[in-house]
């Protein structure tokens, strides 16, 4: 270790010395003087450059004229930052008792029509859909979400106020547990 700690230093020494010892950058020649006909023709290039760049002034004024005036945006279609907060097709507010005019005709995959009386509050939205291959088969998981929550689930696990039935390949068969008869709604990826 003494060895290489002492040819390090001695390194490092010479190095020292040779950059100490060795001469400096040449300096830089002069620049030549310019002659009259190097000063005419520099003279003539700026010249035939002027209409160019009265062209280029000309855009730029254009430009910022349009620029002045702002671009209107489109209304966005939804609002990213209300997420599971929306107006749905098959409730507009709560249901009065006596009230069936406002229900819809929403038929399940099963083909047991949902009772014409009862209108839900809201529904889950179904964001997404995976499945895993296991040793049994395919096992589909869903990605509900409602209001603020966002949950997945399986078949047989619930969400909120609803059972998870059946998931398939692009909707998914839920079943409301607090519903007076057994109300079973498919809600599909949008």
């Amino acid at each position: 270790m003494k060895r290489v700690s002492s040819t390090l230093a001695i390194g490092g020494v010479l190095i020292l010395i040779s950059w100490e010892t060795s001469p400096s950058a040449r300096p830089t020649p002069p620049s030549p003087a310019l002659s009259a006909a190097d000063l005419e023709r520099a003279e003539q290039a700026t010249q035939s450059i002027v209409p160019l760049t009265a062209q280029i002034d000309d855009q730029a004024a254009q430009l910022r004229a349009r620029l002045s005036q702002p671009i209107p945006k489109p209304q966005p279609a939804r609002n990213p930052f209300v997420f599971g907060r929306g107006t749905y097709p098959f409730s507009t507010g709560n249901p009065q008792p006596g009230d069936r005019s406002r229900a819809k005709d929403l038929s399940p995959v099963g083909g047991n029509p949902v009772e014409k009386g009862y209108v839900p509050l809201a529904l889950p939205v179904l964001v997404a859909i995976t499945a895993d291959a296991t040793d049994g088969g395919l096992m589909r998981t869903a990605v509900l979400s409602m209001n603020d929550e966002m949950k997945t689930v399986r078949p047989g696990q619930t969400f909120d106020r609803f059972i998870v039935e059946a998931i398939g390949p692009e909707s998914c068969r839920i079943v409301d547990i607090t519903s007076p008869t057994r109300a079973t709604f498919t809600v599909a990826i949008r």
